[in-house]
């Protein structure tokens, strides 16, 4: 496995009305080229000397440990009182919004509801260590009646989805960065989000597991 660093930068240019001013102060010579021979000189060394592969061994490691064991997203707890609520998730379009196919659905400025394009699937947020709360995502999941909807997706908190997806035999998923749960307001878990087939929101309701 290559690892690439990318170096991403915005540039702001400023043209309207420009004039030249002159110049003000002492100047200096770029010293770019020289930090990057200085870098390339370095990197030679390491390659020379095998640094260079054993830093490459340990990030590609270091990856690996955070794919099969991500970092339990920080914040959440256990459900000790059910919680419900809905969640919007309109937006406000920034830029043109376009298909696959090109089609603008959405244009700058307007607002855009996904669940007026897709149905979503539920989702079950559960701590992935905790026993209970596992039964109880196999639970809901058997109840297909909840959720109008023949498959749920069980998304950890916490726990290592390579080793209760072969415990499980099924996908497993992970909220990375807690990205879902901040997005979504869940605090606790178990918690459920679906949609209600008469309905362009979500509905979220945090359970306890029994």
């Amino acid at each position: 496995m290559r690892v690439i660093f990318l170096l991403l930068s915005q540039c702001f240019l400023l043209t309207a009305n420009a004039q030249d001013l002159g110049v003000f102060g002492e100047t200096f010579e770029i010293a770019e080229e020289d930090f990057l021979q200085h870098m390339m000189s370095k990197l030679q060394k390491m390659n020379l000397t095998g640094e260079l592969k054993i830093a490459q061994k340990q990030i590609q490691e270091k990856i690996q440990r955070n794919i099969a064991h991500p970092p339990a997203v920080q914040g959440i707890t256990e459900t000790e009182k059910e919680r419900e609520y809905k969640f919007d998730p309109t937006i406000t379009a920034t830029q043109d919004l376009a298909d696959h196919n090109g089609k603008i659905f959405a244009r700058a400025g307007e607002q855009f509801n996904p669940l007026n394009q897709v149905k979503m699937t539920p989702m079950l947020f559960i701590n992935g260590e905790n026993e209970k709360q596992i039964s109880w995502a196999l639970k809901k999941i058997s109840e297909k009646k909840i959720f109008r909807h023949d498959f749920a997706k069980i998304v950890l908190v916490k726990g290592s989805p390579f080793d209760l997806q072969e415990k499980l035999d099924r996908p497993i998923y992970f909220d990375q960065q807690g990205f879902l749960t901040k997005k979504l307001g869940i605090e606790h878990v178990p918690a459920i989000v679906f949609q209600n087939p008469w309905e362009k929101v979500l509905t979220v309701r945090e359970e306890v597991a029994e």
